[in-house]
């Protein structure tokens, strides 16, 4: 009996070592993904392999080409590069594309890790087309903005806000206000619209964006990263915490939509693989306000414009409407 409890006692011991070890593997995990996903110093080029993984999108050579392209083309146009202090202080640049006898402005908001130039470059042309004043805000901790960390929309938001005060008085009041986000940007948007926005706002563009840092995080850890989400949420909240002083399920657009009334025209690509479509049915379901839902078969994360310009463009057009 005496060897049996050893030997019970040992493997229990083993069991318990093997739980702490795969406990303190997983916390790594996902305490080096948070630093992807977060902060901005961190080594981006090293972490590609990372940061595919945690979009899970696929590559598309054809259409990286065109953003490419796109891209470049929009960095060439004549603009103004403008600074303003965020409500913390950090030095915030923006890129501001004015054209005589604007009809509007768009404040457009990019995505995680991405650049104005690289996200908006495709509508650009449709902007100027329809007679459209825009600004390009670099968010922050992000190419030339400030800032330490990446919020995910929830820092972001005040940004946003900042921006359209600046367009307002840039505009003499005078201009219907639209802000359009893609990807994080999308939430910081609907984000935004909790916040006291001005009334020269008339309608939310937000094409695939995500409802909270809680719910991307569950959907990427489990769907692309094949991990285990009890643990890694409580990590993961941690994380968020200490860098970004607010928890992952403090701040959800949601909650936001069921309270706002400037109309909201959201985008989603059926396929896409990095921030499901779900999330923008339940934002739609969420908005009380005047809404439209556009959904595009067979679209990946940021694709729409791209498969459905026609559609895309006619629903931005509805959207329009609202400034008479």
């Amino acid at each position: 009996m005496e060897k049996v409890g050893k030997g019970i006692a040992i493997g229990s011991g083993i069991v318990a070592l093997g739980l702490t070890a795969a406990g303190i593997v997983r916390y790594a995990a996902v305490d080096q993904l948070a630093r992807v996903a977060f902060d901005r110093d961190c080594p981006v080029k090293s972490n590609h392999k990372q940061r595919k993984q945690l979009k899970g999108s696929y590559d598309d050579p054809i259409f990286s080409a065109k953003l490419y392209q796109c891209a470049k083309k929009l960095r060439q146009q004549p603009m103004e590069t403008v600074t303003i202090q965020a409500s913390d202080g950090k030095r915030l640049v923006g890129h501001w594309s004015e054209l005589e006898n604007a009809k509007r402005v768009i404040v457009a908001m990019h995505g995680w890790r991405s650049s104005w130039d690289h996200d908006f470059g495709m509508a650009a042309d449709f902007f100027r087309r329809n007679s459209c004043s825009v600004l390009y805000a670099e968010q922050r901790a992000q190419n030339g903005s400030e800032g330490e960390h990446i919020g995910f929309g929830v820092l972001e938001r005040h940004d946003c806000l900042s921006w359209v005060n600046w367009a307002v008085e840039k505009t003499k009041g005078k201009l219907p206000i639209y802000l359009a986000g893609i990807s994080m940007g999308a939430t910081t948007v609907m984000l935004a619209a909790g916040l006291k926005l001005p009334t020269q706002v008339k309608g939310i563009l937000a094409d695939c964006g995500f409802t909270s840092i809680h719910d991307i995080s569950h959907h990427v850890l489990r769907n692309n990263l094949h991990l285990h989400y009890g643990v890694g949420s409580r990590t993961i909240d941690g994380l968020c915490r200490k860098r970004l002083q607010v928890g992952a399920k403090d701040h959800s657009t949601v909650d936001v939509l069921k309270n706002v009334t400037v109309p909201l025209l959201l985008v989603h690509g059926k396929a896409d693989s990095f921030v499901p479509v779900s999330m923008s049915y339940e934002n739609f379901r969420a908005c009380k306000g005047p809404k439209e839902l556009l959904v595009v078969s067979g679209a990946d994360h940021g694709m729409s414009y791209y498969l459905d310009k026609q559609g895309y463009e006619a629903a931005v057009k509805r959207l329009w409407q609202n400034e008479d």
